[in-house]
């Protein structure tokens, strides 16, 4: 028999994975902002793949963003986006995580806030968090 309260803790995620993917999908508009006023046009932003999953270049470094649908501590429904340094070492084509961070289907993520408290959001904050993890790839390359 299947449990009530667990059967319908999957429902609630079945009616918010779409709008979760919405939200993960904002990630591709940093595309445009680096393209125009953001005038950083040797950054590419990928559209979302079907596995959901969107890319970054820049300069040849590439980042991976892989959405993973989660509950939350709270059994809500959220999702992960981890984010992941596609490289090559020696020849070998290398995935080495660079870091995550959960969001909610409003966009509201978990990253850390601003210095007047707001915490990024998916839809308005997307280029910010491109750059961020795009940073944290050319740190990982001192280490290679």
């Amino acid at each position: 028999m299947i449990d009530r309260e667990l059967s319908n803790k999957f429902q609630e995620m079945d009616k918010q994975a779409a709008r979760l993917r919405e939200a993960f999908s904002a990630l591709t508009t940093a595309h445009q902002v680096f393209q125009g006023a953001g005038a950083l046009r040797s950054i590419s932003v990928s559209d979302q793949f079907d596995d959901d999953s969107i890319e970054a270049t820049f300069n040849g470094v590439r980042i991976k963003f892989q959405m993973l649908l989660i509950f939350g501590a709270d059994r809500r429904p959220r999702a992960r986006a981890v984010c992941i340094h596609c490289h090559c070492t020696y020849g070998a084509p290398m995935q080495v995580l660079l870091g995550a961070f959960t969001f909610g289907s409003d966009g509201m993520t978990d990253l850390d806030p601003d210095v007047e408290g707001n915490f990024p959001r998916m839809d308005t904050d997307a280029p910010a968090i491109v750059l961020r993890y795009l940073e944290a790839a050319f740190a990982a390359n001192k280490t290679l």
